[in-house]
């Protein structure tokens, strides 16, 4: 049985909203529209000699209504038994589109792999049924539900928000991911990626939220070939189930409904970490990357030689470290996003 736990290490994270302190792009709320982000360019081909390069500018995003995203959860296990709160709708998907759907009473779903891995079976009492390669199965409809939509689903002694995605991966085994809407995914990420808040930290768990939903949004469709976009730990960002969600930290993803930080109309690369000894790094020192405007070099506000960094970061994975000023007000946000023309407000629809 493999999760995620032990997978690759992570490597992922540069600075945090310290990124985002150097942030030269604007921070704007998401509007209607067509289309997703596109991961940064690997690097710039050069122009012939004696030539201009032309001028190309990305296309502003465009979002209709508010997107859903695949998180995954576990890899290459054998079975999985979920335990639907109060029953659930089962769809299963056909590699051609096709759809069956069946319904379920509350208690436990199993789904085990065939011999051979060619394909599973699941069972949830006396309903059962078989998933073929390339057929994907959704717990609880193949839709993401809203943050208020009461349906649950137990799973590894937790209890988890949404519809689970379940299918026979290429190695023959199964992969577990949850289908959410951007917001409701950001409930299980913020409180995990920023650790406890107190009412003098709110303005620094609202960067967070908006940290997060910009690196959501900038690196949907990171994990295809995994068949979800994003990983559910530090190998992108860590998500929890519902036990792990912290008031506080939904009351600074409701108050950010919608807010991403932009440069050039797209969302940015917007990596953090919870420490950088006093200095962030640039981009390309972290990662075979181009050069970035907002990811770039820079001391952390306050901090001096040989004395212990105050983080300028918006995100602290392993939480806020005892040397935190006591309030981040008004003031220090706008200095740090630098975006203070910004168009703040919410809104998906």
């Amino acid at each position: 049985m493999k999760r995620f736990a032990s997978l690759r290490g992570s490597g992922r994270h540069l600075a945090a909203a310290a990124a985002l302190a150097a942030l030269a792009a604007s921070c704007a709320t998401l509007g209607p529209g067509a289309g997703a982000p596109v991961p940064a360019p690997s690097g710039a081909t050069a122009a012939p000699r004696g030539r201009e390069p032309a001028a190309t500018r990305p296309e502003p995003l465009r979002i209709e209504g508010e997107p859903r995203f695949d998180v995954g959860l576990a890899l290459d296990l054998e079975s999985v038994t979920l335990d639907p709160v109060k029953g659930a709708e089962l769809v299963r998907l056909d590699a051609r589109g096709g759809r069956l759907r069946a319904r379920v009473g509350a208690g436990a779903l199993v789904v085990r792999v065939e011999s051979g891995g060619a394909g599973a079976s699941w069972r949830s009492g006396s309903t059962h049924g078989t998933l073929d390669g390339g057929d994907t199965l959704f717990v609880g409809g193949d839709g993401g539900r809203v943050a208020s939509d009461p349906f649950r689903v137990r799973w590894n002694g937790k209890t988890w928000r949404g519809p689970f995605k379940l299918f026979v991966n290429p190695r023959g085994r199964l992969t577990v991911a949850i289908r959410l809407p951007l917001e409701t995914y950001l409930l299980g990420v913020v409180p995990g990626e920023i650790g406890a808040l107190g009412p003098d930290l709110l303005e620094a768990g609202r960067a967070q939220a908006i940290a997060a939903r910009s690196y959501t949004l900038f690196y949907r469709g990171r994990r295809a070939a995994e068949g979800f976009d994003l990983f559910g730990t530090v190998e992108d960002q860590v998500y929890g189930p519902e036990e792990s969600e912290r008031p506080l930290a939904t009351r600074c993803v409701e108050s950010t409904a919608g807010r991403v930080a932009l440069s050039e109309g797209q969302p940015i690369r917007a990596n953090y970490c919870s420490t950088c000894g006093g200095i962030t790094a640039e981009v390309w020192e972290a990662w075979p990357a181009a050069s970035l405007p907002y990811l770039v070099s820079h001391r952390d506000r306050g901090s001096t030689t040989g004395a212990r960094a105050r983080p300028s970061t918006a995100g602290a994975s392993s939480g806020a470290p005892p040397s935190w000023p006591p309030t981040w007000g008004a003031t220090p946000r706008r200095r740090a996003w630098r975006c203070p023309r910004a168009a703040w407000g919410r809104s998906w629809t």
